[in-house]
């Protein structure tokens, strides 16, 4: 599912929603966000790796995560708002400054759902500057959540 909107709230700030139905549990997904090895192995796009990141998976606990393709690293950080277990995440998002990524904190909210021996996993990003960060979030989420489904899904 794709869906990239103009936030109603706010005429300056877009989002995006992606979702995926992951071959695992929804405890399996939801720890996969809770620890930096677990974090390091999917997170970000295809082709980036996560060379360093530290993580305070509670509400009120900040991450900073950087994200590297072709030595260059991207910085990024954030605050844990809520955390339902298994069921909900979300989490204050900012690129620290660079010449590739505009300035300006968002919001994403994961929400995982059981759906018999799967999970389905909506992420919504909102408070993007433009629709062209919005589409670009949006491809970079789903590849996110490709590389999530191969970390913690089960192996036939």
């Amino acid at each position: 599912m794709v869906q990239t909107t103009r936030n109603q709230h706010d005429a300056h700030k877009f989002e995006t929603t992606v979702a995926k139905t992951i071959d695992a549990t929804p405890e399996d997904i939801y720890a996969a966000f809770s620890t930096v090895d677990q974090i390091s192995r999917w997170w970000g796009p295809k082709g980036f790796t996560v060379p360093e990141a530290t993580l305070e998976f509670r509400t009120g606990g900040s991450f900073r995560i950087c994200i590297e393709s072709d030595g260059k690293k991207l910085w990024q950080h954030g605050v844990f708002r809520e955390l339902d277990e298994p069921s909900r995440i979300a989490f204050t998002f900012a690129w620290e400054k660079s010449e590739e990524q505009p300035l300006g904190e968002g919001m994403i909210t994961v929400i995982i759902q059981p759906q018999g021996k799967q999970s389905r996993v909506s992420l919504r990003h909102a408070g993007l500057p433009s629709q062209e960060e919005a589409d670009g979030h949006n491809s970079g989420w789903n590849e996110c959540l490709d590389r999530l489904a191969e970390t913690v899904g089960r192996k036939h």
